[in-house]
């Protein structure tokens, strides 16, 4: 275990350092205190916790769907400034044309984070949605129906957490997370906050309601070339037939 962490930080500091030297660059020439900069990533990982060994994709605890999020940009966003609530990657785009000045377009699912970052804004943040692959992970132990209507989903507040598990009958089996008194959810805490769980869990359904995969089975196939583009990019094992 210790040896594949130690791995897992070796390429944190590797993506680390070569931000800075990017940023380096940008303030050498100039151009770093008029650039806005944005520093996420796509998931986190899972490095044992809840039995989940080195993975992501198939759980929705927040090793992995907690990630960092820093937006930077001087001329109007205050240095050091850190927001408690939570955030989307849904935010990102609308707040990066707000800080930019550019009309946000109609449609988008995401909320501007400035007036938050610049302390304009307090409150409960927007609810966060996530969903687990479409059973990439055949070992999976937890996942109980096949395809896409298998998926975990999550709906998730500044404090609460609801996560629906699929099951092939009986109804979905539910896990509850006090996340402030139990950040590394290792109690399922259903139950124990009604007010709230109803209303993830209302807020949650309604969503999955209006999704038109929701009952399917089937993985979807892939669309022309897809297969080979991933197989490029090492997604995809194995010897083609």
């Amino acid at each position: 275990m210790r040896h594949a962490v130690a791995h897992y930080d070796g390429e944190v500091a590797v993506a680390d350092r070569a931000a800075g030297a990017l940023f380096r660059a940008l303030e050498s020439m100039g151009l770093l205190a008029g650039t806005i900069v944005v520093v996420t990533a796509d998931h986190g990982e899972s490095l044992g916790e809840h039995d989940y060994f080195f993975e992501h994709g198939a759980y929705l605890y927040e090793q992995t769907v907690r990630v960092p999020l820093i937006i930077s940009y001087p001329p109007s966003l205050p240095p050091g400034a850190v927001v408690e609530s939570q955030a989307r990657t849904v935010d990102i785009m609308p707040t990066v044309l707000d800080v930019a000045g550019l009309p946000t377009p109609g449609g988008l699912q995401g909320a501007s984070l400035v007036r938050r970052i610049r302390g304009q804004e307090t409150g409960p943040a927007p609810l966060a949605y996530s969903e687990s692959g479409r059973n990439f992970y055949k070992e999976n132990p937890r996942q109980y129906v096949e395809g896409v209507a298998g998926k975990w989903r999550m709906m998730r507040s500044d404090h609460y957490k609801l996560i629906m598990i699929p099951t092939k009958s009986g109804g979905p089996l539910w896990e509850f997370y006090d996340l402030q008194t139990d950040p590394g959810e290792a109690t399922n805490a259903l139950g124990s906050h009604a007010e709230e769980e109803a209303s993830l869990r209302k807020t949650l359904l309604d969503l999955v309601a209006g999704d038109p995969g929701r009952n399917d089975r089937e993985e979807p196939p892939l669309p022309p070339d897809l297969e080979e583009n991933l197989r490029s990019l090492g997604y995809v094992g194995g010897v083609k037939k």
